[in-house]
């Protein structure tokens, strides 16, 4: 079986809400894509775990999750800057 990058950015929120923001969008990935197992989406993560890293820009946040995530692993969540507003960019190897 296969493995895509997938990726969301959500506004900053505090920590302690992360899981349940997360919570949202894998809700919403297996609406979208099934409950069935290797959608290539965060339907199939599990959980997401925050690293202590910042980054200036969505483009480098993204090239260190993609690189850093692994299958059937939890997703990744860092802060980043958009617009200089601060967001997280949530990044996971999703099995497909």
């Amino acid at each position: 079986m296969g493995a895509q990058y997938d990726e969301r950015i959500i506004n900053q929120c505090p920590a302690s809400e992360l899981s349940a923001e997360f919570a949202k969008i894998v809700d919403a990935c297996r609406y979208e894509s099934g409950h069935g197992g290797y959608t290539g989406t965060f339907a199939e993560s599990h959980g997401v775990k925050i690293v202590s890293r910042n980054f200036e820009t969505i483009r480098e946040a993204s090239e260190y999750l993609n690189e850093t995530a692994e299958k059937w692993g939890p997703a990744l969540a860092v802060k980043a800057k958009h617009n200089d507003r601060p967001v997280w960019v949530i990044g996971a190897i999703c099995s497909s």
